[in-house]
């Protein structure tokens, strides 16, 4: 049996360029290059292809988390990794259990989480990017929504 994880319910990708993106100052980030979809939309996702995306889930489903730089650099280095996730904001519909964590090397989805609780919450999430290798990984966050129903 293999120790890789191949399917969530939700999907959530997260596009990066990352020539506009580290043209910009690392930290808070509101400006355009990020573009956040999920394969969620016909159950009331909506923001897609945004900062802002409001992804929606139902209680016990399982949540992928995916980044990927989508510029012509790719060739010259440049990435987007996931760092990490906060709450901003809300109800942890996540738990402590289920919080999304980092799967191993050679899964599909970067980062699972398993919704535990119905309401409404904010997160940050922190990801790292570089436009090509010789250059160091800047750190950005902005904080999406997640609403979850029983």
């Amino acid at each position: 049996m293999s120790n890789t994880t191949n399917f969530a319910n939700v999907i959530i990708n997260i596009a990066v360029d990352a020539s506009q993106v580290y043209g910009t100052q690392p930290g808070m980030y509101k400006g355009n290059g990020i573009y956040m979809m999920d394969n969620n939309a016909a159950s009331g996702s909506s923001g897609e292809g945004n900062l802002e995306l409001s992804s929606v889930a139902q209680v016990g489903q399982s949540v992928g988390f995916n980044v990927f730089v989508i510029n012509e650099k790719m060739g010259n280095g440049a990435a987007a990794v996931i760092e990490g996730f906060e709450l901003s904001n809300g109800t942890n519909v996540f738990g402590n259990q289920g919080w999304p964590s980092e799967q191993p090397a050679g899964s599909t989805i970067q980062w699972l989480g398993y919704v535990k609780t119905a309401g409404q919450m904010t997160y940050q999430i922190k990801i790292g990017v570089k436009s090509s290798a010789q250059f160091p990984m800047q750190y950005y966050t902005w904080d999406p929504f997640f609403n979850t129903q029983s």
